[in-house]
């Protein structure tokens, strides 16, 4: 049995640091795209960015952590999974409060 405990400052520390990156990212492709387009369109090339923003949010949070930290494959049959995770946690399947994955053993993450 895995036997790890959760420590509530690396996760604190993990939500920090996403939010700060989300709250560098959107505002500095916003200022970029916005000084390429006329001052009529500012508001809507910001609308559009932070709209894509949140899709790869929610792509990523159903389908592409599967597909980075889901187990690979270890027989030649599925060739497909030999360097990416396969479906195995697509939408979230199998995820729980306590389940770890075996690099941060101290977050949240990913069943066994």
């Amino acid at each position: 049995a895995n036997t790890t405990t959760i420590i509530y400052g690396d996760v604190a520390w993990m939500l920090a640091s996403t939010a700060l990156v989300l709250g560098m990212t959107i505002p500095g492709l916003a200022l970029y795209y916005s000084g390429l387009v006329r001052v009529k369109n500012v508001l809507a090339c910001i609308m559009q960015i932070f709209s894509i923003v949140c899709l790869i949010s929610i792509l990523w949070l159903f389908f592409g952590y599967s597909l980075a930290f889901a187990p690979a494959a270890q027989n030649l049959d599925k060739k497909c999974c030999l360097l990416f995770g396969d479906s195995s946690r697509f939408w979230m399947n199998g995820m729980t409060i306590t389940s770890v994955h075996q690099l941060a053993q101290n977050i949240p993450g990913k069943s066994a």
